[in-house]
């Protein structure tokens, strides 16, 4: 429930040593269900892209890839307080109805905007799972 401050620091950081840029996309990784883990043990990760063969402090930052496949995505407008609600509708009704089965990769989330000049009502989230082709 803290990855705000956590891109916020990532921003400062990778902002520092030149890693971002206009190209720059951000993602958050949610292992955790919220509606079945403690909030103290909700594990996640602030990321954002590197061009292909970009060097890093490997001490500082570490790599993580999202495996290629088919991808299923949604994209919801307002506050990110209320992702619960398409969270809740792709997981519990969409997802158990289409017949397709999650591929071994935790949801993710694609920041499609920005909180400094963006109102919460209009922020833009992407939600994307992994599935079976």
């Amino acid at each position: 429930m803290q990855i705000g401050k956590t891109f916020e620091k990532l921003g400062m950081m990778a902002g520092s040593t030149g890693l971002i840029n206009e190209q720059t996309r951000y993602f958050g990784i949610y292992y955790d269900d919220p509606q079945t883990v403690d909030q103290d043990n909700l594990r996640a990760m602030a990321c954002i892209t590197l061009a292909s063969g970009t060097e890093f402090d490997k001490e500082t930052f570490e790599a993580v890839t999202i495996p290629a496949g088919k991808l299923v995505s949604l994209t919801f407008k307002g506050d990110y307080s209320e992702l619960e609600q398409p969270y809740n509708w792709l997981f519990g009704q969409w997802l158990p109805q289409s017949g397709l089965e999650l591929m071994d990769f935790p949801p993710f989330e694609e920041y499609l905007n920005d909180t400094r000049d963006t109102a919460p009502q209009d922020l833009l989230t992407k939600i994307n799972c992994l599935v079976q082709a």
